[in-house]
């Protein structure tokens, strides 16, 4: 039995689950959907912390606008960290690799394969720049609805383009394209 939680999603095609492991950078495939588990352990005290204390504590501080922007985003990549804690499936399965020269529609399972990749690419570099922009606006003037903004956009930040390992899944990409040449 494989642990499945060191496992990335990657899409769905044809009825099964396709799940990337950034460890070995290989490709394993599921037929079964895993289940929801939701554990407030870990996430409640910590969440709590950093956005009761910590990011007003940060906008009030007497620190240069600079340090206030770096303490902001690492603050941003700890709350993601913690999300992905909170939304985390548990993954008990048993999963096989997945063998691309068995794959019967190779075109078509690397067209979703790269769009999948690439769109992930493209809105987390959108976000990327829309969360430093609110995230300066906030800063600089106190607006909260800029936080909550900039707030919204480090999360899809981090799943897009941090826990999806997506620069591994463009390695992967292009060695299966390879392949199929």
């Amino acid at each position: 039995m494989m642990k499945k939680e060191y496992l990335t999603e990657l899409l769905a095609f044809q009825g099964r689950n396709y799940y990337f492991d950034p460890k070995t950078n290989k490709i394993y495939v599921n037929v079964d959907k895993p289940t929801f588990h939701l554990d407030l352990t870990n996430y409640v005290p910590a969440a709590s912390i950093l956005l009761l204390h910590g990011f007003t504590s940060i906008s009030n501080s007497q620190f240069s606008f600079l340090w206030k922007l770096i303490s902001l985003v690492l603050g941003y990549i700890i709350l993601g960290y913690l999300v992905e804690l909170l939304v985390r499936t548990k993954k008990e399965l048993s999963f096989k690799e997945f063998r691309f020269e068995t794959l019967p529609i190779k075109d078509e399972f690397l067209y979703i394969f790269s769009r999948n990749v690439y769109a992930k690419l493209v809105f987390g570099l959108f976000f990327t720049f829309f969360a430093i922009y609110h995230a300066t606006e906030y800063l600089s003037r106190g607006v909260y609805v800029s936080y909550l903004l900039s707030d919204i956009g480090f999360l899809i930040v981090y799943f897009c383009l941090i826990r999806s390992h997506l620069f591994k899944q463009i390695k992967v990409l292009k060695r299966l394209k390879k392949k199929n040449t």
